[in-house]
């Protein structure tokens, strides 16, 4: 029907597609809506959604429990009617839940024994201060621009208490915008593990200056003809030697600093 489509975000529309149609509008059937009338077609509709369902299936069969995180609230409603269609026990986290009904869900989820089978959280809301160590799997049913969200969704089920390995699934569509916004948040990753913390170049620079004047400006006349990824590794080398310093014997870490040296020439 179309009448939840945007037609300024156009972006955010191809998002909703990959996830599930139902998003841009279900449709009606006699005067009911489709998901109410053909209740299989809440999974049909969607390539996600049945891949997402024959995973649940065999989880479930192997006695898994499972974390589902979605960047939309509105996605979680779909998936609620999927969970009550397959009988499955689930609780549901998101901006709207206040923080006894929170606590409560985590506390029943928790429970050895416990039936219920499936926590939903929306990224945003269920990223940080969440304790649901008896999951060992996870479900990024779609992902966020900013890949810190995702890792600290993944992290809600590594946490103490966790005794099972953590299994991490993230559902992407080929050949959709889906596959643009994983590799954006990729290349921020990549900047992330790129550059060491400010303290630690610091640290460096300072070791570097106090080695010697003649020898800095050697070395930052090779820096200056090498690319990007020549500093990248130079700042890495710097970050261990300065580890180095820390942890072992100063003649340890002057020589290793001679070798690096050495090697520029």
């Amino acid at each position: 029907s179309g009448e939840l489509l945007s037609e300024k975000n156009i972006l955010m529309n191809l998002r909703k597609v990959s996830n599930h149609p139902f998003l841009i509008g279900e449709p009606s059937v006699g005067g009911q809506y489709l998901g109410e009338a053909v209740p299989e077609a809440i999974v049909t509709s969607s390539g996600k959604f049945k891949l997402m369902d024959r995973m649940l299936t065999r989880m479930k069969a192997d006695g898994h429990k499972v974390l589902v995180f979605s960047q939309m609230t509105r996605m979680l409603d779909i998936m609620e009617d999927l969970f009550r269609l397959r009988g499955y026990g689930y609780c549901r986290l998101d901006g709207g839940t206040n923080i006894d009904e929170r606590q409560r869900q985590i506390d029943e989820f928790n429970t050895p024994g416990s039936d219920l089978f499936v926590f939903m959280l929306s990224t945003r809301a269920g990223g940080l201060g969440i304790n649901l160590f008896t999951a060992d799997t996870v479900i990024l049913y779609d992902s966020d621009w900013n890949p810190q969200m995702d890792l600290q969704a993944m992290a809600r089920a590594h946490r103490i208490g966790q005794t099972r390995p953590v299994r991490v699934y993230r559902l992407i569509t080929e050949g959709t915008v889906e596959e643009r916004v994983f590799v954006r948040a990729q290349k921020k990753l990549f900047l992330d593990k790129l550059v060491p913390s400010w303290a630690a170049i610091c640290l460096s620079v300072t070791l570097v200056l106090a080695f010697g004047g003649k020898k800095w400006k050697k070395f930052a006349g090779w820096l200056l003809l090498h690319p990007l990824s020549s500093l990248a590794m130079l700042l890495h080398q710097f970050t261990a030697l300065s580890r180095q310093l820390l942890h072992a014997g100063s003649q340890r870490f002057y020589a290793s600093l001679q070798r690096f040296y050495t090697n520029l020439q």
